[in-house]
């Protein structure tokens, strides 16, 4: 069955995981746990030091992951995504997370993910 036409359900139990690792990785400046689910340009595109220098940024003006809430799933022929709000330790409010998930070679694998810590400038 491909990605696309996997139930809600499943799609969730899916990417899930595949975020709460995501995550940890980060948290824990973990390149290669954080990349782990990657695909191979979406990899090569997060060098180590890059997710360093995110990380640090993320952490000092916003704290670490909080709970995420699921807000949905949206289908692609080619891809899903998965989106939750997502809290943080240090700042108020909600922001946006989303996870999308392709099929390679049989393995489900991340071609994107982010996080949006945008804040308006005064």
């Amino acid at each position: 069955m491909a990605l696309h036409e996997k139930s809600d359900n499943e799609l969730i139990g899916i990417a899930t995981p595949i975020m709460d690792n995501l995550m940890d990785g980060s948290t824990e400046r973990n390149w290669a746990k954080h990349t782990r689910d990657f695909t191979d340009k979406a990899r090569a595109g997060l060098p180590e030091a890059e997710l360093m220098r995110q990380c640090d940024w993320y952490k000092s003006s916003h704290g670490d992951f909080a709970e995420r809430e699921l807000m949905g799933v949206i289908r692609h022929p080619s891809y899903v995504s998965v989106y939750w709000k997502q809290r943080m330790t240090k700042a108020t409010g909600e922001y946006l997370a989303s996870l999308t998930l392709v099929e390679v070679d049989g393995s489900i694998q991340v071609p994107r993910v982010m996080v949006d810590l945008w804040e308006p400038s005064a």
